[in-house]
């Protein structure tokens, strides 16, 4: 490869060295655009940093306001309340007084007219029920609890209220009974008719108490039997359980004989087996001692 300069001379190149001068170039225009391209992605790296800082500063005072409102808010909301709740004690304690009469509070009569409640009236018509309550509770008391006498345990007779009597007397004791006899005499027993009739009639209690097995809890056997707490079931019931036992034992003393029998006839049966034997082995013994001595 040739090149011409200013003078006209005649500049001889070789290939390697315009493909190395290429080879320069390229890389030369690889750095600068690698370089252009850096510059242009920290601009943009800044520019949303500024951005983010931006929005965190306007969250910031977002906050802040919000939280100032509802402080002012729970201020408000606070005075309210301190403000209804001083009303609210300020009407009680007027209500009290106009309860107790208008004359005791500082007001006028056209206020005393406009009031909605009537608290002269009203005062009234609690003294009239709580007369007449208290009336009417001591009728019923007199109604209810009347005066009675009782004998104490010392002999002594004392009348007091019925509610005041002691839990050991009974409704039956609270009244003397007459035609009591005082003194060294022996009372006997004298009932009319209808009383001896009334005793007669009542139905016998047996005196017998059974065993109840419901009454406890705890394991029974297994040949465990509850017999019934009526006389006569339980005594059909012992009678059927009777008769069971005897049957049973019928039973086993017929198995017993049976089982002896048996044995018997085994016991006759070995003795004829070994009667046999001891004649066979008597036999063979003697053959033996024949043939030998011959």
């Amino acid at each position: 490869m040739t090149l011409s300069g200013k003078n006209n001379e005649i500049i001889t190149v070789s290939s390697a060295s315009s493909v190395d001068l290429l080879a320069e170039l390229s890389r030369i225009r690889d750095k600068f655009e690698q370089k252009k391209s850096n510059k242009l992605n920290k601009t943009e790296s800044s520019y949303e940093d500024k951005k983010k800082i931006q929005i965190k500063s306007n969250i910031g005072v977002e906050f802040r306001s919000a939280k100032d409102e509802l402080n002012q808010q729970t201020n408000v909301l606070g005075l309210e309340i301190e403000a209804s709740k001083a009303a609210l004690k300020r009407k009680a304690i007027q209500y009290e007084m106009m309860r107790r009469g208008a004359h005791d509070m500082n007001i006028k009569g056209a206020t005393v007219e406009n009031l909605l409640v009537d608290f002269d009236r009203k005062w009234a018509e609690q003294q009239e029920f709580v007369t007449n309550s208290s009336s009417e509770s001591s009728e019923t008391d007199e109604e209810n609890n009347p005066w009675v006498e009782y004998v104490d345990e010392f002999g002594r007779t004392r009348t007091i209220r019925k509610i005041d009597l002691p839990r050991d007397i009974t409704p039956e004791q609270e009244t003397i009974p007459e035609n009591i006899i005082y003194g060294d005499f022996i009372q006997t027993f004298n009932p009319d008719k209808e009383q001896i009739q009334k005793i007669l009639e009542e139905p016998e209690e047996s005196l017998e108490t059974f065993y109840d097995s419901k009454k406890e809890i705890r394991t029974k056997g297994v040949g465990f039997y509850q017999f019934s707490e009526d006389v006569q079931k339980r005594k059909k019931q012992r009678e059927a359980l009777e008769a069971e036992h005897k049957l049973t034992e019928l039973m086993k003393q017929n198995l017993e004989q049976a089982y002896d029998k048996r044995k018997r006839k085994l016991d006759e049966r070995r003795k004829i087996i070994e009667k046999k034997r001891y004649k066979n082995i008597g036999e063979q013994w003697l053959n033996n001692t024949i043939n030998n001595s011959t």
